[in-house]
């Protein structure tokens, strides 16, 4: 691997963490944010946020995403959506600070 996909793929993972962090944080649903071990909680979302936002989906389809986790997964229907919301903004934020305009590699190298 040379030095310009070491790069990347470091661009990539450090991305990833902070994605899994917003989901922990900001998002949430359960509130599991503050307990022992719950580090890993919403990382089986990650790739399906990554999805939606490398397909160059918009604030409104990250919340729908996240909401419809929040609903039919988690079985949480009636959650305010201010949390998804909040979610949905830093990701798109971070993604924009990151790779700038899509396309991107978000998804692991488009």
């Amino acid at each position: 691997m040379g030095e310009r996909e070491r790069e990347a793929w470091e661009r990539r993972r450090q991305f990833t963490i902070e994605v899994q962090r917003i989901l922990l944080h900001e998002w949430d649903p359960i509130g599991v944010a503050d307990m022992e071990g719950a580090e890993d909680e919403y990382d089986g979302y990650v790739p399906g946020v990554l999805g939606v936002i490398s397909r160059g989906g918009d604030e409104a389809a990250v919340v729908a995403f996240l909401r419809g986790i929040e609903r039919e997964r988690m079985e949480l229907p009636d959650l305010p959506p201010d949390r998804a919301q909040r979610a949905a903004r830093s990701q798109l934020e971070l993604d924009r600070r990151v790779w700038g305009a899509p396309p991107h590699p978000a998804d692991g190298g488009r």
